[in-house]
Formats: structure tokens, C-alpha cells, sequence
């Protein structure tokens, strides 16, 4: 029999869980906008002192204002996606604590488990992900053509005022992101068992683990498709169980999200990876009683 979420063992009053990684994500993501921005600036305002102190023309004034700089274009881009993208998370974090203290139910319409019984789910039930190294060399190579085809038709028509200055500081950027992606995020593990849920970051072995009775909320999160199709006519992309003190989240049918990059990909194959998904949900609702939620639904 499923329980209350809000009704775990804690006053729904109080009851709450972990604030979602991705909060934290959009106030990292607006910090770095400002970091950019704010190198920029220092940059342009110490070139601009030191023409007026030596009256010296420096490199860095025709730089920073003729050319169009990455560091620039950067920090107002990530700026705008987060103050964006801001609201959305605040409603999606409103939705998963409301749910928590009961004020929402927001189930989902299908409910794992029932076609499962306990006999039926084995244990442990071991979820690998690597990353998928095609695709990452797949982006730096087409990001790469493009970075070229930009720089050829540049320097026959001039008019995006770009240099190769500007354009390797765009590739050496990709360079660096790829090789951070392929070097320290090789992958990660999530294991369920008799007393809980366990993630593991492979190259950090940073572990989070959220036992069965400290489960508060177990939910389909909510990720903005991008092609315009309707959410709910697709198969969930993130799940996630939540704690009072952690938040661990793992990835659906990635088979039915071709436009979002993840390039997180499980180990194994598609067929037997859905096969494991469900034993695992099943397993969940069992061990906490918790029904699913959906935070795709309208709060």
C-alpha cells in the first residue's frame, strides 16, 4: 500500500526534501555569467587606464571592443539562459516541496510495480553510465567544422568582423570542455539494494545514499523538451528520490530524447536497460511505499 509522502515519519507541516540539483546548477551557471563579465570589464578598464597613464596604445582596447570576444558573448549568454530559465526551476522546486507537505499530489498516471511482483525483482539492481566518447568527439569535430566554415567565409566577406584570435579562443573553450567531460566525468553507478539507494561518482567516488525510510519523494522530474512536442506524450527523461538531506537522479529512455544532449549513456543495452529501469521503480515503491509523482503535471 503506497503512503503519504507527507506523511513520512515527519510533521507535513515542516516536511521537506533536499533542494534539486538544478537550483543549484542556475545559481552557479548566473555566478560564472557574472565572473565573465566581470573579467571582461576589469580587462577593458585596465587597458583603458594604462593608455591614459603611459599614452601607449594597447593591444587589448581594440581587442576587447572591435572583435567580437568570447569572454563577453559568453557571460551574456549564460547570463540570459539563467535569468530565464530562473522562474521555471523556482516553480519546479515550489512543486516538489508543495508535494512533500502534501499540499499537491501530482501523481503519476502510471504507476511502477504493477506488473512486478517482489519475487520478480532481483537485488542488487546495478545501473552503470559512462560517458559515450562518439558523441563527445562527434560535437568537438562538428563544432569544430563550423568553427572553420566560420573563419573561411569570414576572411572572404568580412562580415561578422571576427578574427582567428576570437575563433581559437571559441575552439581552445571546446577543447577544454571536451577533455574536463572525457578526463573527470568518466561515468557514474547507481545501485540499489535491501537498505537503499546508492549513487557513486566513479572518478571522484563521491557516494550518496538515501535509504529506504528517509525517502521522501520519489518523482519524474520535469525537463523542458526541445523540439516542441508535448512532455507528457514522452517517455520520463529524469527520475529522481529525494531525502531530507539528498537528492539522487537518473535517466529514463534516453532512446526517446534524441535532442537532448546526454552524454551520460548506460552501459547496458537499450532492451535490457529498460528491463533493470523497471525492477528498480518497482523496487522503490515497494521498499517506501512512496507513490510516483510526476512534476510535469500543472501545480
Amino acid at each position: 500500500m503506497l503512503k503519504d509522502p507527507a506523511r513520512s515519519g515527519v510533521d507535513h507541516k515542516i516536511a521537506r526534501v533536499q533542494i534539486h540539483p538544478r537550483v543549484g546548477q542556475n545559481k552557479r551557471a548566473l555566478f560564472l555569467s557574472l565572473y565573465c563579465l566581470g573579467i571582461y570589464l576589469l580587462l577593458l578598464v585596465i587597458a583603458i587606464v594604462y593608455e591614459l597613464i603611459f599614452h601607449a596604445r594597447s593591444f587589448l582596447v581594440p581587442f576587447l571592443l572591435a572583435n567580437p570576444n568570447f569572454l563577453l558573448w559568453f557571460g551574456i549568454m549564460l547570463l540570459l539562459m539563467s535569468i530565464v530559465s530562473r522562474g521555471s526551476i523556482k516553480y519546479f522546486e515550489q512543486k516538489r516541496q508543495a508535494v512533500v507537505r502534501g499540499e499537491k499530489q501530482l501523481l503519476a498516471e502510471q504507476q511502477p510495480g504493477s506488473l512486478l511482483s517482489a519475487q520478480e525483482i532481483v537485488v542488487p539492481i546495478v545501473l552503470d553510465y559512462r560517458i559515450d566518447q562518439s558523441k563527445l568527439l562527434t560535437i568537438f569535430l562538428s563544432a569544430t567544422i563550423v568553427l572553420l566554415v566560420i573563419l573561411i567565409v569570414n576572411t572572404w566577406l568580412q562580415f561578422l568582423g571576427m578574427t582567428i584570435a576570437s575563433l581559437f579562443s571559441v575552439w581552445l573553450f571546446l577543447s577544454a570542455f571536451c577533455w574536463w567531460m572525457w578526463r573527470f566525468q568518466p561515468g557514474h553507478q547507481l545501485l540499489a539494494d535491501e537498505h537503499g539507494l546508492t549513487l557513486t561518482q566513479l572518478r571522484s567516488q563521491k557516494v550518496q545514499t538515501i535509504l529506504w525510510s528517509d525517502a521522501r519523494l520519489f518523482a519524474i522530474d520535469d525537463v523542458t523538451s526541445s523540439d516542441g512536442r508535448n512532455k507528457k506524450t514522452r517517455p520520463p527523461f529524469q527520475f529522481e528520490l529525494a531525502s531530507e538531506q539528498v537528492v539522487i537522479c537518473w535517466y529514463g529512455n534516453l532512446k526517446e530524447w534524441p535532442n537532448v544532449v546526454s552524454l551520460n549513456q548506460p552501459v547496458l543495452p537499450m532492451d535490457e536497460y529498460m528491463q533493470q529501469l523497471q525492477s528498480l521503480h518497482a523496487l522503490i515503491v515497494q521498499k517506501t511505499g512512496l507513490p510516483l509523482v510526476d512534476l510535469r503535471n500543472k501545480y
